[in-house]
């Protein structure tokens, strides 16, 4: 334990503790001490001890509400222990590790024999050609050494490589499955290790909005009502009331009973908070004027001049006084707002029919879910729960975690849902023509700088594949911008969004229209100079080099850096709010959804070219290895974690992982096809497109959820009450329109001795 955190927790302890906890987001300069404080809450790493913290309560950051105190993780730390930032980051270094094993697998089964037999025994490429124009001519260099076409003349050999790519196949089928076992080990074993509030909580929806201040009140009516009905007390929750009553009985001079905790420990209201940002953005506009006008002053004044002085809480400077009076405006309104939600007599328009219940035990959570399970489908042909409110059904559903919720897209209605995500798809494919495009005339320029006698312009024509990464790049980034307009209720169901249309359209021009474009553009110019094994080759290269190099130079950390020394140089001078500033000492925040759209493009490329580029396997092998260690690195030291992804992200990856299946099945038949020109395909290469179909169209998650069982452990049995102190978040404190005086009720309860 450091000196100086210490001796800040012994000074929590005194009169001073209100000033320690107190944060004023607008206050301009900022506290670069708070912003340092903010910058460790916000790191990476586990927390402080139990002992210490049942000692140490005030060590947290007044911002955030997270523990300052943090022990660095080692690089060598397993995934599983990651936990504590969502399941979806110990599931997102197991997808990787098992992406690679895919590749290992293809390599080889099928991989080695394919590279061996095209170094060795192939005879197809020969070397000074007299007609390198001709199409059927391959001139015998590294590249097509090494690829399918060196052999493309030699049936047998050709034949017995459909036949190990089947088996390749099979085998890839049954590890998808073990995967998709291994991912659901993972997440009951995160849910054991570690506790979070949805392990107690369920959301409701459907619920009815009119009254909405005596919601709350009557639907905890309902739900222990239920609960006396139909969830009696586990026998283990009952065995701790028995030893909790013992216990306090045997203690002397006891001043009170233990009083056994209510079933129901909190329920949370969602609100369309629509206005709330309105609101915002209005004084983040009158603070970009105060900011100007600071800007302006301080070339004539220093900020220790009167001129610039508070006396009174009132600037001096009238000008400088009327803009600071809009910001508290503004603040009081938003305050309005949110106290009519703690009013049970308020109409409370914007309750959008939506709440998280927080049970008291993980018992009758997994009890009350049990109950009232119902499917999307089972609702919509009229399945009901046993939940009714005024005669309307409750829809019961398990809750996402509070960091996994999209608070300020719950007002949107399912219709409006519908309508933004199939814009948004419209939009995507718009880009995605726009990029193919964009890569059809590159590769035509390509084709006609190769014809070229120039050195240099040959050179040019292999940057081709440096420029692909960088179209993706710039696709991903719009992809990103129109997501946001997709209304999706969580995080995870955002990000599952963007990695799966930028997974999908990166593989369409890192693979696709290449493909296209030497099959129908160049009369199937695959192997003679320049032709499609040489670019995919540069493609497979560039990709195992640039993403790595990328990501351990890091260019978004080093420009955060220098600008929090930029601004540490400005000191009182600082301009930034201490918003602005907490939020510039954060690292970059992670979402993982660039990294799974990267990975995916990787292994869908890798699957369509195996067949003619069994380097490009080994290729993509590495690039997965480096690009692993590199993000558990960037993770542990150089990102924060604001959202609490969950597993649902590395499930739904798994599903497009099966694309890789037929893609592969496919290419495999149409290469030999092409090479052979038609009249020697292999019936092992036919049976491998069935196949791939025919997997395509099987719901593989449901059929190992049926097929494979998962033994849950048991449950520890903790009343949330004892816990809710040690977490990081909760309903209440991530719902904006509740965290306010959630956040201060959580304060005054840490100063309470247990």
């Amino acid at each position: 334990m450091s000196y100086d955190f210490l001796m800040r927790t012994i000074m929590a302890g005194n009169n001073n503790r209100d000033e320690q906890m107190k944060f004023d987001a607008d206050c301009i300069p900022p506290n670069f001490e708070l912003a340092s404080l903010h910058q460790k809450a916000s790191a990476v790493g586990r927390d402080i001890s139990q002992e210490e913290i049942a000692n140490l309560q005030e060590a947290r950051c007044p911002c955030c509400l997270q523990w300052t105190e943090k022990s660095a993780l080692s690089i060598k730390v397993n995934p599983l222990k990651l936990s504590f930032l969502g399941t979806g980051v110990p599931l997102f270094f197991d997808f990787i590790k098992q992406c690679i094993t895919i590749l290992v697998i293809m390599f080889c089964t099928s991989g080695d024999y394919n590279l061996i037999t095209n170094i060795a025994f192939g005879t197809s490429c020969q070397k000074d050609l007299d007609d390198s124009n001709t199409r059927d001519n391959c001139d015998l260099n590294y590249i097509t050494q090494s690829s399918l076409a060196n052999k493309r003349l030699d049936s047998s050999l050709m034949n017995l490589q459909q036949m190990l790519n089947l088996v390749s196949i099979f085998i890839i089928i049954i590890l998808l499955q073990y995967i998709r076992i291994q991912q659901r080990t993972i997440l009951r074993d995160c849910d054991f290790h570690t506790t979070t509030p949805s392990d107690f909580g369920v959301k409701l929806s459907h619920i009815p909005t009119e009254n909405a201040g005596q919601i709350k009140e009557r639907l905890i009516n309902v739900l222990n009502e239920f609960l006396d009905k139909y969830v009696p007390y586990d026998p283990k929750v009952l065995k701790y009331i028995e030893q909790k009553m013992k216990i306090q009985m045997n203690r002397k001079n006891v001043q009170k009973k233990y009083v056994i905790p209510p079933r129901i420990h909190s329920i949370t209201l969602c609100y369309d908070i629509s206005k709330y940002q309105e609101l915002n953005q209005e004084k983040e506009q009158h603070i970009k004027e105060k900011q100007k006008y600071l800007h302006k002053m301080y070339e004539n004044y220093s900020p220790d001049d009167g001129l610039l002085q508070k006396v009174k809480g009132q600037y001096v400077d009238n000008e400088l006084n009327d803009i600071e009076n809009k910001v508290v405006e503004v603040n009081q309104k938003i305050q309005l707002y949110f106290d009519q939600f703690l009013d049970q007599n308020s109409e409370q328009k914007e309750f959008v029919g939506i709440a998280f219940v927080t049970f008291q035990w993980e018992a009758d959570q997994e009890a009350f879910l049990n109950l009232n399970r119902t499917t999307g489908w089972g609702r919509y042909f009229g399945e009901q729960t046993k939940i009714y409110l005024d005669n309307q059904n409750i829809v019961v559903d398990e809750a996402p975690e509070p960091r996994d919720i999209s608070w300020q897209n719950l007002h949107i209605g399912n219709n409006k849902k519908i309508f933004n995500r199939i814009l948004s798809v419209i939009l995507i494919g718009i880009q995605l023509c726009f990029t193919s495009w964009a890569i059809f005339n590159i590769s035509k320029l390509q084709q006609d700088l190769l014809e070229k006698e120039n050195l240099l312009l040959k050179k040019l024509a292999s940057l081709a594949s440096v420029i692909i990464i960088f179209i993706n790049y710039l696709l991903s980034y719009s992809i990103k911008k129109i997501a946001a307009f997709q209304g999706f209720s969580t995080n995870t169901g955002h990000h599952i969004s963007i990695a799966t249309s930028a997974g999908i359209a990166q593989f369409v021009n890192s693979a696709l229209v290449t493909w296209l474009v030497f099959t129908l553009l160049f009369d199937e110019n695959y192997y003679k100079d320049g032709g499609l094994i040489y670019n995919q080759t540069y493609v497979f290269i560039s990709n195992m080099i640039i993403p790595a190099v990328t990501a351990i130079l890091d260019p978004a950390y080093w420009i955060k850096v220098y600008n929090r020394y930029s601004e540490e140089q400005k000191g009182k001078y600082s301009l930034c709010t201490q918003e602005q500033l907490n939020k510039l000492y954060e690292n970059n925040e992670e979402t993982l959804s660039d990294r799974y759209a990267a990975i995916l493009k990787t292994m869908l490329m890798t699957s369509f070219y195996a067949s003619i580029i069994p380097l490009g396997i080994l290729f993509s092998i590495i690039a997965l290895t480096l690009l692993y260690w590199v993000f558990k690195y960037q993770f542990l030291r150089r990102r924060t974690f604001k959202q609490s992804l969950g597993f649902n992200l590395s499930i739904e990856m798994t599903e497009i992982l099966e694309y890789m299946i037929p893609i592969y099945c496919f290419s495999n038949f149409w290469f030999q096809y092409t090479f052979t020109k038609g009249k020697d395909v292999s019936s092992f290469a036919i049976i491998g497109v069935v196949i791939g179909i025919v997997n395509a169209v099987l719901p593989c998650y449901e059929l190992n959820q049926a097929l494979f069982i998962i033994e849950d452990y048991e449950q520890v049995t903790i009343p949330y009450k004892k816990i809710e102190k040690r977490l990081d978040s909760d309903y209440c404190r991530n719902n904006p329109a509740t965290q306010d005086q959630a956040k201060q009720k959580f304060i005054q309860s840490m100063r309470v001795n247990k």
